[in-house]
């Protein structure tokens, strides 16, 4: 089936051999689990793909039409993106755009911190400028980056340099890489997937893995299978439990990406290369919930009357406990918790049609 389509697309022969090879490796990568070894009937499909860095090198997911998924392991990223260039979106948890001298700070990561504060803000790390890549020790690494960007590096930045330096170099060579492939980051699509709140336990804790796994399952049913199937396929000294959430929690929305991508800053800076300073990731239309209900979670209102709707202009739907509230094309889902009504009180999310469902049933049982 492979070597039909090489054939039929006319590559050369170089090309085809390199391309021939890529897959087999990432075919060996999949065969583990026969459900999600597709690549002779997904090859040529539009596939929305998760990565993220492990010991052996790029663990990743793959989410196409029908929720058609597979999973692999790749060297390294020229091979992954050879593999997979056709496709529609590779979210990647790196850092591409790089701070410079007259830009030292990324806006996305401070934006990004705060969205996980109190708890996960620890998880973004500043990246080191492009001159501190390529040095060999980490005293050269934060000299440099002090020099440039007038501070130093964390330990956990310099770890990462290789595959920084490795995404930056095929983004520099390839255009069509910078296209489609976009940096995201795990907590933050974690954050976004779980409706605007960051992750209570440590991603590698068993609390902190069941929990992110919930919101995986809640979003894509299959991410239990993949999840089993990697963990047999590999060695954690190969793929570690958290680099298998990772990769799968960017290829979900990913695959919402075209409807729902959100970019962070709005407006993102731009690198002295040319690539931006941005961490992006998509909204759903059905947040998850894990875990009880929250003041964050909901608008509190007093006998149903919540502040800042107009009467004239909206419906509700009450059994007294919870109110659903349409007005200009938004649904809200709102709580009366008997809690004194003042301004400080009021809270509001915006969920979409599918989750109030699941939240009439949460509300019910409080």
């Amino acid at each position: 089936m492979v070597l039909n389509i090489l054939v039929s697309v006319w590559l050369d022969k170089w090309d085809s051999i390199k391309i021939l090879r890529n897959f087999a490796e990432a075919h060996q990568s999949v065969k583990a689990d026969s459900t999600l070894d597709k690549y002779g009937e997904i090859m040529g499909k539009e596939m929305c793909i998760g990565i993220d860095g492990c010991r052996a090198g790029w663990f990743f997911v793959s989410i196409g039409p029908g929720d058609e998924s597979e999973f692999g392991v790749f060297e390294n990223i020229e091979k992954l993106f050879t593999a997979y260039d056709y496709d529609k979106w590779m979210l990647i948890d790196i850092p591409i755009g790089l701070p410079y001298k007259d830009n030292p700070t990324r806006t996305c990561d401070n934006q990004a911190r705060k969205m996980l504060s109190p708890k996960r803000h620890h998880s973004i790390f500043s990246p080191p400028c492009r001159e501190a890549l390529s040095v060999k020790t980490y005293q050269e690494a934060c000299e440099t980056n002090q020099k440039i960007t007038g501070r130093k590096i964390s330990q956990q930045a310099y770890h990462v340099s290789k595959k920084i330096r490795e995404v930056d170099g095929l983004l520099h060579h390839s255009t069509q890489a910078g296209t489609i492939i976009r940096e995201s980051h795990p907590e933050i699509c974690f954050w976004a997937l779980a409706g605007g709140k960051p992750m209570d336990h440590y991603k590698k804790s068993k609390e902190g893995l069941a929990e992110r796994l919930e919101i995986l399952k809640h979003n894509f049913p299959r991410s239990s299978a993949i999840y089993k199937a990697a963990l047999d396929r590999y060695k954690r000294k190969e793929v570690a439990r958290d680099d298998i959430l990772d990769a799968l929690v960017l290829a979900v929305p990913a695959s919402m990406f075209d409807e729902g991508g959100v970019s962070l800053p709005q407006k993102p800076e731009i690198d002295r290369l040319g690539l931006p300073m941005e961490i992006v990731y998509a909204l759903p239309e059905s947040p998850a919930r894990v875990g009880e209900p929250s003041k964050q979670d909901v608008m509190i209102i007093n006998d149903l009357e919540p502040a800042g709707f107009n009467t004239d202009s909206r419906k509700i739907s009450a059994n007294g406990t919870y109110a659903v509230v349409e007005a200009e094309d938004k649904t809200y889902l709102q709580i009366n918790t008997g809690i004194k009504s003042t301004t400080k009180n009021y809270q509001t999310i915006r969920f979409g049609p599918k989750a109030i469902k699941q939240l009439k049933a949460i509300i019910e049982d409080l």
